[in-house]
């Protein structure tokens, strides 16, 4: 506003200068007053509105400003980087809590220059330089620096620093980012030792192990060279795997067939372990090997870890003690032979002794018979009564029919082992039979013994070799007799039965009809010490005494139910008598003894 022009016409007239104005003059002056006046009142209120608008637009800088800054306060606190804000001048404004988590400082502790007590020692004057050279080139400074933590120990991190700037390019202050790599280093240091410990392990280990993938071989260690006959491993791996075969497996199989089978079962199962004939470089010699496939990981891609043994030692071992078992199987083949052949003659040796002893002791009482007898008929034959005569010629006609029946004995036994009688089936009437050779053993041992005949009706017709029952049933029936004191009963029942008899008793009513032949007696019966030799030819019980016999009855016996495709049982009990029982099928083909 011009003041010079309002004064003068706002200012009272005065007596000595001005004159009193007139009517029309003042009311000229007023109107330019008033015109000025509204006009600067105008221009106020402008400037005010203005102002206010100014005003307006600070207080929301002021605010935004503030709302920033809160942001970035509270984005530091809780950043997982530790943040350092530094002046021109280097002096710490603001550390967020992970710079002091990393360092061990507090915030107060680290405003100003506090904050470089955290540089190790060592470290501190090349840091300082390296900094000042970065920020005099208006460079960004970035290095891993190692930090004394009073509590909580060195502290590795990594620390990045930018320079801010003012409008007119001057530096204003700086931001630090810390990041703590303590731990990754760590990682790093001990996944170094462990790829030390692998190297070391893999490169000493007397196993070939070859690293692998669909592009060919990429790895392998120094037990790889030494088995393959290779000098370095650059030239190992730029051989395609079937150079390291011959062309075809032992079993005729081509190689790099074979091989990608074995890999396409490894990718699919796992693992993979099989033998495999490999080739040596050089020489062309080839190797039997075992081959473990492995399927890993390798760079985010399947891969397969081949580990290759050398098996020729095993090998030439194995095929050593397979000889040697051979000739110790020989050996042994040849000392049982010699046992064998031994027992043989021993057992040959016995049978002779024993039939020696038999023939000398079962011969001579009745060749004695027939001698005395003969010398008395000789030297008294007309003194002698024809009973006398009679019943002398009655002793030797009975001796000669023993003689005579041990020596059809010996004849049946040899042939049966010989397989010289056949077994020959025919409609036999069972009952009729049995009750015609109870008498013929009635015969030769006296009308005074009594044998029990129980035949059950349902047995009628079988079929039987008659022959074969016969000696069957006469001896076991003469043995019930002769081991029986008078009076003793003697017994024979036979009933046809359904089904095979089980060795503990009872049947199986799965197979065919059978004949069982049941004799029974009271007599001095079987010690328990000779149950296991029934059967042995010119064997007797310890308990027989006197009483004549070869000790080739059983034996006989078991023979002829065998060859009747039957089978027997002989329960005995020293002196309360023995039971046998024999089971005979009732159709059975025609067989020949020993088959």
């Amino acid at each position: 506003m011009n003041t010079d022009t309002v004064n003068p016409i706002i200012a009272p007239p005065t007596a000595a200068r001005d004159p009193v104005p007139t009517d029309h003059a003042l009311s000229r002056r007023d109107a330019h007053f008033f015109e000025e006046l509204s006009r600067v009142n105008n221009e106020l209120a402008n400037l005010q509105r203005e102002t206010a608008r100014t005003n307006a637009d600070l207080a929301t800088a002021h605010k935004e400003i503030e709302a920033s800054e809160q942001r970035y306060r509270n984005l530091s606190a809780c950043s997982p980087i530790g943040i350092l804000e530094l002046d021109a001048a280097d002096r710490c404004l603001y550390a967020n809590p992970q710079w002091q988590t990393i360092t061990g400082l507090t915030a107060e502790e680290s405003l100003g220059d506090g904050w470089q007590r955290a540089l190790d020692p060592r470290d501190a004057p090349d840091v300082m330089e390296e900094w000042n050279l970065a920020r005099r080139a208006n460079l960004e400074f970035s290095r891993e620096l190692r930090f004394v933590n009073p509590r909580g120990g060195p502290r590795c991190a990594q620390v990045r620093s930018r320079s801010i700037h003012t409008g007119r390019g001057e530096i204003a202050g700086h931001i630090c980012t810390v990041e703590d790599i303590t731990e990754r280093k760590r990682a790093g240091e001990a996944l170094h030792r462990s790829e030390m410990k692998f190297r070391t392990v893999y490169d000493s280990t007397t196993d070939a192990i070859t690293l692998m993938d669909e592009t060919g071989l990429l790895d392998c260690n120094l037990a790889t060279l030494a088995m393959f006959g290779y000098a370095t491993r650059e030239e190992f791996c730029s051989k395609h795997p079937a150079d390291l075969s011959p062309p075809v497996q032992p079993d005729g199989t081509d190689s790099r067939t074979l091989a990608n089978q074995r890999i396409a079962t490894a990718m699919e199962k796992g693992s993979n372990r099989f033998e495999w004939m490999h080739k040596r470089a050089g020489t062309g010699e080839t190797f039997p090997a075992e081959v473990l496939l492995n399927t890993i990981e390798l760079d985010g891609k399947p891969a397969i870890q081949v580990v290759v043994r050398d098996i020729t030692e095993r090998k030439q071992a194995h095929a050593e003690q397979e000889k040697l078992e051979r000739r110790l199987a020989e050996h042994r083949a040849s000392e049982e032979s010699a046992r064998l052949a031994l027992e043989h003659e021993q057992k040959s040796s016995q049978i002779k002794n024993r039939f020696v002893s038999l023939v000398s002791h079962e011969f001579r009482t009745p060749l004695s018979v027939i001698n005395m007898a003969a010398e008395l008929l000789d030297g008294y034959l007309d003194k002698m009564t024809d009973a006398e005569r009679s019943e002398h010629l009655n002793e030797i006609k009975s001796s000669v029919e023993r003689m005579t029946q041990m020596m059809n004995d010996f004849l049946v036994h040899g042939n049966c082992a010989n397989g010289k009688i056949e077994c020959q089936p025919a409609r036999v009437e069972v009952e009729a039979l049995c009750r015609r050779l109870i008498l013929e053993v009635l015969e030769c041992f006296g009308q005074a013994r009594g044998i029990e005949c129980v035949i059950d009706p349902a047995v009628g017709e079988a079929w039987l070799d008659e022959k074969i029952l016969r000696h069957i049933l006469v001896n076991l029936l003469s043995n019930a007799v002769k081991y029986s004191s008078a009076g003793q009963p003697v017994k024979l029942e036979v009933k046809r039965v359904v089904g095979s008899p089980k060795p503990n008793g009872g049947t199986d009513p799965s197979v065919g009809t059978h004949l069982e032949f049941k004799v029974t007696d009271s007599g001095i019966g079987i010690p328990a010490a000779d149950m296991a030799k029934l059967y042995q030819t010119f064997h007797r019980a310890a308990n027989v005494g006197n009483r004549p016999g070869t000790g080739m009855g059983l034996a006989i016996v078991k023979q002829f139910v065998e060859l009747h495709r039957g089978s027997i049982r002989i329960e005995s009990q020293e002196g309360k008598g023995t039971t046998v029982w024999v089971w005979l099928p009732t159709g059975s083909p025609v067989l020949r003894a020993g088959s």
